[in-house]
């Protein structure tokens, strides 16, 4: 029965804002990232697999929240792993934590939640202080940077129509940065959620990357990454501009970052964003394809097209996406 109402105050706690609020996706830009440097070199790592959070660490987190544990400890049916549940006041869950894997979530309360979100500048400040003061940052060193912020609005819906938009959560996303390259996947992701009163929210699943497994790699060309990218999404890419016959794909060129999968490894992959556009410039959807940068992956990569939309943010793609053409702009790696 347990695993049961879990589920339930956690789908609640996911779904029933969606319904309350628009969600507004504002980014600030984050310095440079993503982008590969001239005569760099890239590697293969292995990901630890003793947790980052402990559960006194989340005892810390919890208490100043005014979160109480609920007791005891209750067992998720699917995978038996073991997880601690904090709730409000109210009795509502607030706070889910996978001891196994180290991995917390914070649910912001929306309910009633009226007032305006401070600055993305003064949001970052705040993120960051709290991030450090309960070991978040330490936790998922080495390399954490801070990236974008993303604004959540509630609009009102009443009888005369609706209201003007208040921006009332402000998320301050933090990745990892290897070898001077951004870092995405399950189990790379930071977040800090910020209301008028201060953080009220938060997602941490980052596993331990093992320094001492890193082994360099050659990687294949652009050109070769695009032969690659057509191979495995081509068929996709068909079933879309079958909704779409009017429609045309601009390719933007590739980009080399680090992916993992929530599996063993992180490797080198190279980043292709595409867009669906009409003659009339309308946009009918931003999409993202990852293609395995190492000559020899120590992965498969499975990772559909997806829309850029459904994604926490990733490096940012320019406003403008140039179609790629027969000569691709060259990226000078060692060993290629």
């Amino acid at each position: 029965m347990r695993p049961f109402i879990l589920c339930f105050f956690i789908l609640l706690g996911l779904v029933f804002p969606i319904f309350a609020y628009a969600a507004k996706l504002i980014v600030t830009p984050s310095p440079a990232s993503g982008t590969f440097l001239a005569q760099q070199s890239v590697a293969i790592y292995e990901l630890g697999k003793v947790p980052a959070l402990r559960p006194a660490d989340i005892g810390h987190i919890a208490r100043p929240l005014g979160l109480a544990a609920l007791t005891p400890p209750v067992h998720e049916g699917a995978t038996a792993h073991q997880i601690q549940i904090y709730t409000d006041q109210n009795g509502i869950t607030r706070l889910v934590f996978f001891v196994t894997s180290g991995n917390m979530t914070i649910f912001p309360n929306f309910l009633g939640r009226v007032s305006p979100a401070p600055p993305a500048e003064t949001a970052i400040r705040l993120a960051q202080r709290w991030a450090d003061a309960n070991g978040i940052l330490k936790a998922a060193m080495p390399g954490i940077q801070t990236g974008e912020v993303t604004t959540t609005a509630r609009e009102d819906v009443t009888e005369a129509g609706p209201r003007a938009s208040v921006d009332v959560l402000r998320t301050v996303h933090f990745y990892r940065q290897l070898d001077g390259l951004r870092v995405i996947g399950k189990d790379s992701i930071v977040s800090v959620d910020v209301g008028s009163e201060g953080v009220v929210g938060a997602i941490f699943s980052m596993r331990s990357i093992i320094p001492s497994t890193r082994r360099p790699t050659v990687i294949i060309t652009p050109a070769k990454a695009l032969e690659a990218f057509h191979r495995q999404y081509d068929a996709q890419i068909k079933q879309i501009q079958t909704s779409y016959p009017d429609y045309q794909l601009q390719l933007g060129s590739p980009r080399l970052i680090y992916y993992e999968q929530g599996l063993k490894y992180i490797q080198p992959v190279y980043r292709f964003d595409y867009r669906f556009s009409g003659r009339n410039g309308k946009n009918a959807g931003d999409y993202i394809g990852l293609v395995a940068a190492s000559v020899h992956p120590p992965e498969k990569i499975t990772f559909p097209l997806i829309p850029a939309s459904s994604t926490r943010p990733l490096p940012t793609a320019t406003t403008t996406m140039p179609a790629i053409t027969s000569t691709i702009p060259p990226i000078t790696t060692e060993g290629v």
